[in-house]
Order: structure tokens, then C-alpha cells, then sequence
């Protein structure tokens, strides 16, 4: 699993080289709050990344419910704004087909 790709401007800004990683069977990750609190440019990036296929599913990055919550609303509304609400299904049961 490629974590929280949207740290790493190697995969960020060269989708040949995440594409290469996907097509040797990695999974890639996205903390969903990235789509709500990154500035505008990785926003905007993430959600052309998703839209292309490169994103396949979604997680928190909570450690706990005090100093690091997890922030799904801000998110989804964020996704929903360009999104069908089947990719966020998808993103959604991804994540929950990978933890059973």
C-alpha cells in the first residue's frame, strides 16, 4: 500500500511513475481530509488523480479521537463536489474490503 500519496511530490507530480507502481500491484491511499485541507493545486491534482483511476481508496490518518480525529465530513463534501456518489462508495468499500 502507497499511504498518503499526497505527501510524496515524487507520485504527485509524476503519474507515470505511480501508474508503474499500480501496475505492479500496489494500492494507493489518500487521507480524505487531504481533499478538504490541502492547498487548492493538490486538491485540485488529487481529484483529477481520482477521476483517472490512480486513487483507490480513502482513510482517516486518526490516531485518536483528541489530538488527531478523524475528519471524514469536510472530505466527502469535497469529493461529492466533483464526484459521483458511486466513487465515494468505492473509495469507501475499498478501504473496508482491505481490513476483512
Amino acid at each position: 500500500i502507497l499511504a498518503h500519496i499526497e505527501r510524496y511530490p515524487a507520485l504527485m507530480e509524476d503519474t507515470e511513475r505511480l501508474g508503474s507502481y499500480i501496475d505492479m500491484g500496489c494500492i494507493t491511499q489518500v487521507n480524505i481530509s487531504s481533499f478538504a485541507d490541502s492547498p487548492r493545486k493538490i486538491k485540485k491534482h488529487l481529484l483529477k488523480l481520482l477521476d483517472s483511476g490512480y486513487i483507490y481508496l480513502i482513510g482517516s490518518d486518526s490516531h485518536n479521537m483528541n489530538t488527531r480525529p478523524p475528519e471524514y465530513e469536510s472530505g466527502i463534501k469535497e469529493i461529492l463536489k466533483k464526484c459521483s456518489p458511486d466513487t465515494l462508495d468505492m473509495l469507501i468499500n475499498n478501504a473496508n474490503e482491505l481490513v476483512k
